[in-house]
């Protein structure tokens, strides 16, 4: 369950492009907590590490039709299903010796899992230029809205805007525009793994 992995295949054989996509995506999060408590009757240093687990698998089928080279109109419809755990860890410490004298790990269901249908629908523009790493000239957007129905209701909307100059050879100066987010009646629903601005 610790796994992410993706899985992809995409037919381009004619205009209308087709795929289908299925993957595990574990997110982890958690803490620590440590402090002097009673083991088998005996006064230790007692130390748990936390973790939570939001474990999304899905599976989905995808479309496109490139109007040129430079865009494209994307749909997906799939479904996923998200499970949430937790693993707690617990070790504990002699205070005189300070040798271990218990050790303890156990995973439990946190709730039901959610079953989700998923959709999306996007305009895609590409006239990046690659270099030897990455893009060194052009531009790149996405707009997509991706509806979400099931165990919660809510539309993820993404607006991506990237643009790269070379004003010297061997330079190139990137600039990006980006909005990400939920919305609906259940886009702030706590079961789902929180967007922030690393994400």
């Amino acid at each position: 369950r610790n796994t992410a992995a993706q899985i992809a295949y995409l037919n381009q054989a004619s205009r209308w492009n087709w795929g289908l996509i299925a993957g595990q995506v574990p997110y982890l999060s958690g803490g620590v907590q440590a402090g002097i408590g009673t083991i088998g009757g005996q006064t230790a240093y007692i130390e748990q590490t936390i973790l939570f687990r939001q474990t999304d698998r899905s599976a989905a089928g995808v479309v496109a039709y490139p109007f040129n080279r430079a865009e494209r109109f994307e749909f997906q419809g799939g479904i996923s299903q998200i499970s949430f755990d937790q693993v707690v860890q617990t070790e504990a410490y002699d205070l005189r010796s300070g040798q271990l004298i218990h050790r303890e790990s156990r995973e439990e269901s946190l709730g039901a899992s959610l079953s989700l249908a998923t959709s999306s629908a996007a305009l895609v523009h590409d006239t990046s230029v690659f270099g030897a790493t990455s893009p060194v000239g052009g531009a790149r957007y996405r707009l997509e809205a991706a509806p979400t129905f099931g165990g919660v209701n809510f539309t993820s909307v993404l607006a991506d805007y990237r643009r790269y100059f070379m004003p010297v050879s061997f330079y190139t100066f990137a600039a990006r525009g980006m909005h990400y987010g939920r919305y609906g009646s259940g886009g702030e629903d706590e079961r789902l793994f929180p967007l922030y601005i690393g994400y």
